[in-house]
Protein backbone atom coordinates (compact mmCIF):
# COMPACT_ATOMS: atom_id res chain seq x y z
CA UNK A 1 0.00 0.00 0.00
CA UNK A 2 1.10 3.57 -0.71
CA UNK A 3 2.09 5.67 2.18
CA UNK A 4 -0.76 7.42 2.16
CA UNK A 5 -3.08 5.13 2.22
CA UNK A 6 -2.93 1.96 4.17
CA UNK A 7 -5.94 0.38 2.84
CA UNK A 8 -8.72 2.37 4.64
CA UNK A 9 -8.90 5.36 3.08
CA UNK A 10 -6.00 8.59 1.11
CA UNK A 11 -5.01 11.16 4.20
CA UNK A 12 -4.31 13.86 2.56
CA UNK A 13 -3.11 15.97 5.73
CA UNK A 14 -0.90 12.75 6.36
CA UNK A 15 1.08 13.61 3.12
CA UNK A 16 1.17 17.39 3.81
CA UNK A 17 2.77 16.83 7.38
CA UNK A 18 5.13 14.12 5.45
CA UNK A 19 6.60 16.15 2.66
CA UNK A 20 6.32 19.81 4.63
CA UNK A 21 9.76 21.50 5.13
CA UNK A 22 7.82 22.57 8.74
CA UNK A 23 4.68 22.05 10.43
CA UNK A 24 3.58 25.13 12.76
CA UNK A 25 0.93 24.54 15.07
CA UNK A 26 -1.34 26.88 17.36
CA UNK A 27 0.76 26.39 20.40
CA UNK A 28 3.41 24.27 21.92
CA UNK A 29 1.17 22.43 23.95
CA UNK A 30 -0.90 21.55 20.97
CA UNK A 31 2.09 20.55 19.27
CA UNK A 32 2.22 18.06 22.21
CA UNK A 33 -1.43 16.92 21.70
CA UNK A 34 -0.97 15.69 18.16
CA UNK A 35 1.83 13.41 18.91
CA UNK A 36 0.01 11.64 21.83
CA UNK A 37 -2.22 8.92 21.43
CA UNK A 38 -5.51 10.67 22.46
CA UNK A 39 -4.98 13.61 20.78
CA UNK A 40 -3.66 12.73 17.15
CA UNK A 41 -6.60 10.79 16.13
CA UNK A 42 -4.73 8.46 14.15
CA UNK A 43 -1.81 10.59 13.09
CA UNK A 44 0.08 10.72 16.09
CA UNK A 45 2.75 8.03 15.04
CA UNK A 46 3.26 10.69 11.70
CA UNK A 47 3.12 13.88 14.25
CA UNK A 48 5.76 11.73 16.24
CA UNK A 49 8.27 10.64 13.19
CA UNK A 50 8.36 14.36 12.07
CA UNK A 51 8.90 15.79 15.39
CA UNK A 52 12.07 17.23 14.31
CA UNK A 53 10.37 19.77 11.56
CA UNK A 54 7.38 20.35 14.42
CA UNK A 55 6.88 23.51 16.26
CA UNK A 56 4.09 25.66 18.42
CA UNK A 57 4.14 29.00 18.55
CA UNK A 58 2.79 29.90 21.98
CA UNK A 59 0.15 33.06 21.27
CA UNK A 60 0.95 36.33 22.86
CA UNK A 61 2.72 39.72 21.16
CA UNK A 62 5.89 41.42 21.29
CA UNK A 63 6.13 44.01 24.31
CA UNK A 64 8.84 46.12 22.88
CA UNK A 65 6.83 46.44 19.39
CA UNK A 66 4.03 46.66 20.99
CA UNK A 67 4.75 49.05 23.31
CA UNK A 68 2.29 52.06 23.23
CA UNK A 69 4.52 54.47 25.31
CA UNK A 70 6.65 54.35 22.38
CA UNK A 71 4.08 53.20 19.55
CA UNK A 72 4.28 55.91 16.77
CA UNK A 73 1.32 54.79 15.36
CA UNK A 74 -0.62 55.58 18.31
CA UNK A 75 -2.08 59.25 18.69
CA UNK A 76 -0.97 59.60 21.97
CA UNK A 77 1.38 57.54 23.82
CA UNK A 78 0.65 55.88 27.56
CA UNK A 79 2.05 53.42 29.56
CA UNK A 80 1.21 51.46 32.96
CA UNK A 81 2.52 53.89 35.10
CA UNK A 82 0.90 56.97 33.26
CA UNK A 83 -2.76 56.25 31.75
CA UNK A 84 -3.33 59.71 31.35
CA UNK A 85 -3.24 59.94 27.08
CA UNK A 86 -5.29 56.53 27.05
CA UNK A 87 -8.83 58.74 26.82
CA UNK A 88 -7.14 60.38 24.04
CA UNK A 89 -6.40 57.70 21.80
CA UNK A 90 -9.63 56.15 22.82
CA UNK A 91 -11.61 59.21 21.56
CA UNK A 92 -9.24 59.16 18.26
CA UNK A 93 -9.85 55.60 18.09
CA UNK A 94 -13.92 56.53 18.05
CA UNK A 95 -13.22 59.68 15.79
CA UNK A 96 -11.89 57.74 12.99
CA UNK A 97 -14.27 54.87 13.17
CA UNK A 98 -17.36 57.47 13.26
CA UNK A 99 -18.39 56.85 16.22
CA UNK A 100 -19.76 59.11 19.41
CA UNK A 101 -16.80 60.13 21.28
CA UNK A 102 -17.86 59.23 24.67
CA UNK A 103 -14.91 58.79 27.06
CA UNK A 104 -17.89 56.35 28.98
CA UNK A 105 -18.87 53.61 26.14
CA UNK A 106 -16.73 50.94 25.84
CA UNK A 107 -14.66 50.15 23.40
CA UNK A 108 -15.00 46.32 23.02
CA UNK A 109 -13.04 44.04 20.09
CA UNK A 110 -12.57 40.47 19.60
CA UNK A 111 -9.96 38.83 17.27
CA UNK A 112 -10.08 35.11 16.68
CA UNK A 113 -12.29 32.43 15.21
CA UNK A 114 -15.69 32.67 15.46
CA UNK A 115 -16.15 29.04 17.04
CA UNK A 116 -17.89 27.66 19.90
CA UNK A 117 -14.15 26.11 21.24
CA UNK A 118 -13.25 29.60 21.47
CA UNK A 119 -16.07 30.50 24.01
CA UNK A 120 -18.23 32.54 21.34
CA UNK A 121 -21.28 30.32 21.32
Amino acid sequence: AHALDKGESVKLLKGGIEMADRVVTVAPSYKDEIMSLEGGFGMHDTARAREYHLDGILNGIDIEEWDPSKDPHISHPYSAANMTNKTGCKQTLQFLLGLEQKPDTPIVAFIGRLAPQKGVD
